[in-house]
C-alpha cells in the first residue's frame, strides 16, 4: 500500500466516522420540554426544569430524584400547569432558587438535604417582587452582594399576566432570609425598568443571558420582533449617577438574532470573554463572536459621553429629561459634574433623581 492510498483510505475513513456527534448518556422526561440547566458547585449533581418538574440528576445523568414544580412553591391548583424557567444556584446560601410560571412566576429555595421552602410575600400588601418565572423569556442571576442579602437580576418579557401581577422588566431584587422563611424584595425601586402601557402587548422582548463585573450587570436579548440583538448596561454602584444603557450588538454587521453564548475565560490572560452566536434568517447562516469583557466595559464607558437629542428609549415607563442641548452638564455630587457630548445613534434621558438612560443605535 503506498503512502498516497493510505492517506486516501484516512481521509475516506475521517469522513465516515464524524459525520454527527451522539450524546454518550442521555435524560429523557416522560413528558414535556426541558427548559433549564445547571450542575451545582460541588459539580456532582445536574437540575433540569422541566413541565411541572424539577429533575435531580448525578452527573452520569441519572434520575436521582424529581419534584412536582407546584408543590415546590406551594400552590394549591389541581391540575399543575408549571414550566420551570429558572434554577439558579446561590452558592453563598447553599440552596438552588426554583422559579416556574405557576402562580405568575412564584419561586421556592432548594436545600441540599432535598428539603425546600416557598418564598412568601415580602409585604402586607401585594408585591410583585416574588415573580420570577414567566411563560414569556426570563432570565435571572445571582450577583455581587455589599449588603448581606443575596442580590439577584432579574429580566423577563411580557406573557399576558394582568398588570398588577407583572413586575419590572429588567429588576435588582433581595433575597431576604428570616427564621427559614424566604422572600423577595425589590432591591431599590428607582433601580427598577418598565414597559410603558403602550408598548407591554406590542414589544418583543427575549431575554436570554445575563453577567455581571465588579461595577456593572448586562443583560443580552432579543428585540424588534427578533431582528435585534440587543446588549444592555446596568451600573451596580449606589454612590453615583446610575445609568441604563441600552445597544446593538453584532456580529458582521449583518447577523442580529442572538442564538446562544457563553461567558469564559482565557487561562492565559485571565480576560474574560464574551461568546454570542448568531443567525441571519435571510441567507440561513450563523456566526459566532467573541467581546472581551474588558473591550465591553470601555465601549460603554465612552458611549456616556455621547447623546442625541431629542432622543430616549421608546419603551422604558419613565417621565424624564430629554437631552437636549450638545454639552449636558449633569450633577453627580454637591460638588462634581460630568459631561456629555452629543453624537449620532446614541439615545440619552435622564431621570430627575440623577438617573441615566441611553441607547446607542
Amino acid at each position: 500500500m503506498t503512502y498516497a492510498l493510505f492517506c486516501n483510505m484516512f481521509s475516506v475513513i475521517l469522513s465516515l466516522c464524524f459525520t454527527h456527534l451522539l450524546g454518550l448518556l442521555e435524560f429523557s422526561p416522560r413528558n414535556g420540554e426541558l427548559f433549564s440547566i445547571v450542575m451545582n458547585n460541588n459539580r456532582l449533581n445536574v437540575f433540569v426544569g422541566g413541565h411541572n418538574k424539577l429533575y435531580n440528576l448525578t452527573k452520569d445523568l441519572q434520575l436521582s430524584r424529581e419534584y412536582d414544580a407546584c408543590e415546590l412553591v406551594n400552590s394549591s391548583r389541581d391540575v399543575c400547569d408549571s414550566d420551570v424557567k429558572v434554577v439558579k444556584e446561590n452558592i453563598k446560601s447553599n440552596y438552588m432558587l426554583i422559579c416556574g410560571t405557576v402562580a405568575y412566576g412564584a419561586c421556592a429555595a432548594l436545600y441540599r438535604n432535598g428539603t425546600y421552602s416557598p418564598f412568601i410575600d415580602s409585604t402586607i400588601n401585594h408585591s410583585t417582587a416574588k415573580y420570577v418565572g414567566s411563560k414569556s423569556s426570563v432570565f435571572a442571576f445571582f450577583g455581587h452582594d455589599y449588603f448581606g442579602d443575596s442580590l439577584l437580576y432579574v429580566a423577563m418579557g411580557y406573557d399576558g399576566r394582568p398588570l398588577e401581577f407583572y413586575p419590572y422588566t429588567i429588576s435588582e431584587r433581595r433575597v431576604h432570609r428570616s427564621n427559614g422563611i424566604y422572600q423577595l424584595l425589590y432591591y431599590d425601586k428607582s433601580e427598577n425598568y418598565t414597559m410603558t402601557p403602550e408598548t407591554l402587548s406590542s414589544s418583543y422582548f427575549d431575554f436570554l443571558y445575563g453577567f455581571e463585573d465588579l461595577t456593572h450587570s448586562y443583560f443580552i436579548s432579543n428585540q424588534n420582533n427578533g431582528q435585534e440583538g440587543i446588549i444592555s448596561q446596568l451600573c451596580n454602584e449606589t454612590n453615583i449617577a446610575r445609568q441604563y444603557i441600552e445597544t446593538k450588538i453584532t456580529c458582521g454587521g449583518f447577523y442580529y438574532i442572538t442564538d446562544a453564548f457563553f461567558l469564559g475565560s482565557d487561562k492565559s490572560s485571565d480576560v474574560r470573554t464574551l461568546y454570542v452566536a448568531f443567525y441571519d434568517n435571510a441567507t440561513d447562516t450563523s456566526k459566532l463572536c467573541s467581546y472581551p469583557q474588558n473591550v465591553i466595559h470601555e465601549y460603554f464607558r465612552s458611549a456616556v459621553w455621547n447623546c442625541n437629542q431629542h432622543l430616549k428609549i421608546p419603551w422604558m415607563a419613565y417621565s424624564h429629561k430629554r437631552c437636549n442641548q450638545t454639552v449636558m452638564v449633569i450633577l453627580k455630587e454637591m460638588n462634581e459634574y460630568r459631561h456629555f457630548r452629543s453624537m449620532n445613534n446614541v439615545y440619552l434621558t435622564l431621570l430627575v433623581n440623577k438617573r441615566l438612560r441611553l441607547r446607542m443605535t
